[in-house]
């Protein structure tokens, strides 16, 4: 009876220690799901965030695209502009020199004007030292009709 009663609580002893291995290992399976559970989540975050990031780096490049779309826009501009100057420049230069060649004929013109007022200068004193010979032959003219009239008078009288 004894010996059977001992065996009954081995018996038992050892379904409680199953009872617990079996529920130990149930606890360790729940675990292991809910571990493989967060894990799977922290894989779907990491997942999202890489996403997300994709996303931000596709956004980031389409910047950087349109900044460099603005530059060279701007770098032209820039061109065209200093074309734009150089040409103006240019113009400028031209206008400058046609300016100093206008100013210079301008002094020939000045030049030749002065000389042919003292041509003209010279001219008027010539024409009026030829008026003045002439007025001073006429004179003459005049003294020697007089003499020839008055010899004629006098050759009248004498004869």
């Amino acid at each position: 009876n004894e010996a059977a009663a001992r065996r009954n609580e081995e018996e038992e002893k050892a379904s409680k220690a199953w009872a617990r291995r079996k529920e130990a290992e149930e606890t360790a399976k729940e675990a292991a799901a809910r571990k493989m559970e967060e894990e799977e989540e922290a894989l779907l975050a990491a997942v999202t965030r890489m996403e997300e990031e994709e996303k931000a780096n596709e956004a980031a490049a389409r910047t950087i695209e349109e900044e460099e779309k603005a530059n060279e826009a701007a770098a032209r501009k820039i061109e065209e502009e200093e074309k734009a100057n150089a040409a103006a420049a240019r113009r400028i230069e031209e206008e400058k020199k046609a300016s100093q060649a206008a100013a210079r004929r301008e002094e020939e013109e000045q030049k030749a004007n002065e000389a042919a007022t003292r041509r003209i200068e010279k001219e008027e004193k010539v024409s009026q030292a030829a008026t003045r010979r002439m007025e001073e032959e006429e004179k003459a003219n005049k003294v020697a009709k007089r003499r020839i009239e008055e010899e004629k008078k006098a050759s009248q009288a004498a004869a």
